[in-house]
């Protein structure tokens, strides 16, 4: 999900040319502004994500896929979308994302995820039992929901500012 603001692109790509310091004040406003979301995102990860989901490796991997709770909200930030061709910008902005495994396992385990046995189809039936059966994915789309009427205003006061100091 993402909000579309036209000729954003452009005014990046001529910030950067001419002016960096406008160009680094409107990315990290806009970064403020999908940090309202990656908070919103955040207050709705538990402590725990279940009881006994502590330490946990993949044993295969070894792949660490242990919950906890800070750690998987340190894991909630806004990330860089920027899409380029032939050097010149053509998209950018903000998402957010949950870098963790544990964060991602949160996020969407639950129906139509494929299990391969009993103790893991348990686990989704736990999980989705604990959060009142709540619809998937869990965290980022709700916090979109409820962020984004905050984060807009932020981002396109950030970006009317940006456009003023270089007389646009």
């Amino acid at each position: 999900m993402h909000v579309k603001v036209e000729g954003l692109a452009r005014l990046v790509n001529q910030l950067e040319k001419f002016s960096p310091e406008v160009s680094k004040a409107l990315k990290s406003e806009m970064r403020k502004g999908a940090g309202i979301v990656a908070s919103e995102a955040k207050s709705l990860i538990p402590n725990s994500g279940l009881s006994n989901w502590g330490a946990w490796s993949d044993s295969k991997t070894g792949r660490d896929l242990g919950f906890i709770g800070s750690w998987v909200k340190k894991g909630i930030t806004p990330k860089t979308n920027r899409y380029r061709r032939g050097g010149v910008t053509t998209a950018f902005g903000y998402d957010v994302v949950s870098s963790t495994a544990a964060g991602a396992i949160y996020e969407v385990a639950g129906p139509g995820n494929k299990t391969r046995d009993a103790r893991g189809q348990g686990f989704v039936r736990n999980l989705n039992r604990s959060r009142n059966e709540a619809p998937l994915p869990r965290t980022l789309f709700p916090a979109y929901y409820e962020g984004m009427s905050r984060a807009v205003p932020a981002i396109e006061a950030a970006i009317r500012e940006a456009e003023r100091k270089v007389g646009r």
